[in-house]
């Protein structure tokens, strides 16, 4: 009678592999989930801020079309961040699925070569699949730590520029509140009008001045 235990015993191992490695990557999903989450409000938020200003800064000095473009966005009002995070959400998605698909090839791999079944391997055989498995993790590990660094750098651009445009939104509308019982009630329109008619940085320079004259002649304090 033929003896089927090792290949039993292969199978029991390879499903205990499999819920293990399901539980771990539920919890280090999890993990690394809250740990973003915390990441982004205190340090990567606060840089992308910092960096898109940076970026905006220099490239206004070679050409005003940029800064002209991002002006006339601002006079749409503010933009919401659920595109922004609904992208996140997809782009994370994907490379959680790349990772998990990866290692779970580079299991199936390694246990079709070393199942219980195969006795006969030598160890010229096992060196060279560790070899070759080595250089897959390897290729592996480079291709998601270079979809990583693309991450960042998209999420960074499009996050500082999406607080960017949110923040100066604030601020000239405040402003436009706070000097708006100084003036007329067509004054006013007329404030609210400039704003969001922008179509270049000019414009925006133009209509601050205005609010800082306002404040100026009425000693307000603005944002």
């Amino acid at each position: 009678m033929e003896d089927k235990s090792p290949k039993g015993g292969s199978e029991l191992t390879s499903t205990s592999f499999s819920k293990k490695f399901l539980l771990n990557t539920v919890i280090g999903v999890i993990f690394l989930s809250i740990l973003s989450s915390a990441l982004w409000e205190k340090i990567i938020s606060p840089f992308s801020m910092f960096a898109f200003t940076k970026i905006l800064y220099v490239v206004s000095l070679i050409s005003n079309s940029f800064s002209d473009s991002l002006y006339k966005e601002i006079s749409k009002g503010f933009h919401e961040s659920s595109g922004l995070s609904m992208l996140s959400i997809v782009l994370t998605a994907i490379g959680t699925y790349f990772l998990l698909y990866s290692l779970r090839n580079f299991h199936n791999v390694w246990h079709g070569k070393h199942d219980h079944t195969s006795v006969d391997l030598s160890l010229e055989d096992i060196t060279a699949d560790i070899h070759r498995l080595k250089k897959s993790l390897r290729k592996i590990s480079l291709a998601i730590f270079i979809f990583g660094i693309f991450v960042f750098f998209y999420y960074t651009y499009f996050n500082g520029r999406a607080t960017y445009i949110n923040s100066v939104t604030t601020t000239t509308l405040n402003n436009i509140e706070i000097v708006s019982p100084y003036i007329t009630d067509v004054e006013y329109k007329t404030l609210k009008s400039q704003f969001y008619s922008m179509e270049s940085k000019d414009n925006f320079t133009a209509l601050t001045n205005a609010i800082i004259e306002i404040a100026n002649t009425s000693h307000t304090k603005l944002k």
